[in-house]
């Protein structure tokens, strides 16, 4: 009898002991996680300004001889702007004429009073 007891005793004591280092093995992951992480070192960002992109082009374009195009663009009343019917027609304007397209489309019926 007193084996059994003894026996008893002996694998409460080893349960105990291994739920012992089972905590602390959860403790130091937990004490690891925590600890913070060393991030590689890198070379400082050296914010060089747009100047120095833009001024190898500033001094290419003032080299050129050629003069920029003559803009004729007279004034226009308003409600005296004229629309084209269609997205082909206005196309068509545009490439004889050489200005560029404004598509401008609403949603409804424009030609009725309440759209």
């Amino acid at each position: 009898m007193k084996r059994i007891v003894w026996r008893h005793r002996l694998s409460w004591l080893t349960a105990v002991v291994i739920s012992a280092l089972a905590v602390l093995v959860a403790a130091r992951a937990i004490a690891d996680a925590r600890r913070p992480v060393a991030k590689p070192a890198r070379p400082p960002v050296v914010d060089l300004g747009k100047g120095k992109i833009e001024l190898p082009t500033k001094q290419l374009l003032a080299k050129q001889t050629v003069p920029a195009p003559a803009f004729d663009n007279p004034k226009v009343e308003p409600g005296k702007v004229r629309w084209h019917k269609t997205f082909a027609a206005a196309c068509a304007a545009a490439q004889k004429s050489g200005k560029p397209v404004l598509l401008f489309q609403m949603m409804g019926k424009l030609d009725e009073r309440f759209c």
